[in-house]
């Protein structure tokens, strides 16, 4: 083990109610920081920018090549990463860095050499509740053409990380909850992280996962 070096991530399908979660987490228990996102394009005139810390693609690399970089990704042209000095400074204030990440995200966190222990709790609710939430969202009075093509890319890549669960991607996840009310989610997810900081864990909720891989490989197959 790492002494109190502990980090919360939390992962899960899209429409789950992540960004809900956290800030019930933040408002219930002030021993967590969240971890800024390091990324490479430039910042929006129009939205606030704290949530994420902007450099340029040459330093960015440079961070990567140092093994500063836990994770990172591209897309659309811009690179995106969390940095070990974000997780740093935030234990160094005595709190636990709160991160939300992605499968690519965690299968590389997972994959790295680290001084911290991450502990991994996957939300998730089923496919068709998900894909009902989504079309709420998205598919409401006259979709435009974007919206829908959103709406198939995330109902498409629920299933595919769900497909991914019967993979490495299941064994990087430590805790399974599924997201039914806020509150008890919340107790849940604390409850994980502090058992394993105990070093006595609760269930792990992992009965659920073949469950899940079966219904985005069939998702999948459907089309």
């Amino acid at each position: 083990m790492t002494g109190d070096r502990y980090a919360l991530v939390i992962a899960g399908p899209s429409a789950v109610g992540k960004t809900t979660v956290m800030d019930a987490i933040f408002a219930s228990d002030s021993r967590f920081s969240y971890v800024r996102s390091t990324r490479t394009r430039p910042p929006r005139v129009d939205s606030a920018d704290d949530g994420y810390i902007h450099i340029d693609d040459s330093e960015f690399m440079k961070i990567v090549a140092s093994g500063g970089m836990l994770e990172h990704m591209e897309y659309a042209g811009y690179r995106y990463g969390t940095q070990q000095a974000e997780l740093d400074r935030i234990f160094e204030s005595g709190k636990y860095p709160f991160l939300i990440l992605d499968k690519n995200g965690i299968l590389s966190l997972k994959s790295k050499k680290r001084d911290f222990t991450p502990v991994v709790v996957y939300i998730y609710d089923f496919l068709d509740t998900l894909e009902a939430r989504l079309a709420e969202r998205l598919m409401t009075g006259e979709p435009d053409e974007r919206k829908k093509n959103d709406y198939i890319y995330r109902t498409n890549r629920n299933a595919e990380d769900y497909a991914a669960l019967s993979g490495d991607f299941g064994g990087c996840i430590d805790f399974f909850v599924r997201n039914v009310t806020v509150d008890g989610t919340v107790r849940e997810i604390i409850s994980a992280f502090d058992g394993v900081r105990e070093g006595n864990p609760p269930p792990d909720g992992r009965e659920a996962l073949p469950r899940l891989a079966e219904e985005g490989r069939k998702k999948l197959a459907d089309g």
